[in-house]
């Protein structure tokens, strides 16, 4: 945790635990630094596909898997998540944690669409506030543009209506978007 109490383990597993993840197949959209993938896995006792475009941040996920004891529980595969292999429902639910602001704009709309395909159950996003994407440029990635590329909730929610119940919580740096079809 930092001096501004961020905590990114904390706020992965509040977000596994607001969809009530636990015991099932997930898909995780974004490698990062596994830290979702190991939550998911070793807390919540989840199976996990993990699914980045770049192979070299995919290797660096796996070892971070494999020093946590996991890689019985996690597969990597090299993807575009507006264009997965996976069948329709294949996943019991899929999770999207800061990843949408990383897709331009235009490539949105299509990954949302893929995400909810994919998913048999549920589809949980995680974005960041305003004052996360702030926190994020000024602390965290100086450098970077969370704040220009931020993720409006009400589009997100627009993209869901219509294919389920939607639950959302905001929290200080992240907000959670839940679909349940």
């Amino acid at each position: 945790m930092n001096d501004r109490g961020y905590n990114p383990q904390e706020e992965r597993l509040a977000m596994l635990e607001f969809g009530n993840v636990h015991d099932i197949d997930v898909l995780d959209i974004g490698a990062g630094r596994a830290e979702l993938a190991i939550i998911a896995a070793g807390k919540r006792g989840c199976r996990v596909t993990c699914v980045d475009p770049d192979p070299a941040k995919l290797a660096r996920a796996a070892d971070w898997v494999s020093q946590a004891g996991l890689a019985g529980r996690v597969t990597f595969e090299t993807g575009d998540a507006r264009r997965l292999r996976f069948p329709d429902g294949h996943f019991t639910c899929v999770l999207c944690y800061s990843v949408l602001h990383h897709v331009v704009k235009e490539g949105r709309e299509a990954m949302v669409a893929e995400l909810v395909r994919v998913a048999r159950e549920s589809v949980l996003f995680s974005e960041l506030t305003p004052a996360g994407a702030k926190f994020f440029d000024e602390v965290l990635h100086p450098g970077e543009s969370h704040v220009a590329n931020l993720v409006d909730k009400a589009w997100l929610t627009s993209q869901l209506a219509g294919l389920g119940k939607i639950y959302i919580v905001g929290r200080t740096f992240t907000y959670f978007v839940m679909l349940v079809k």
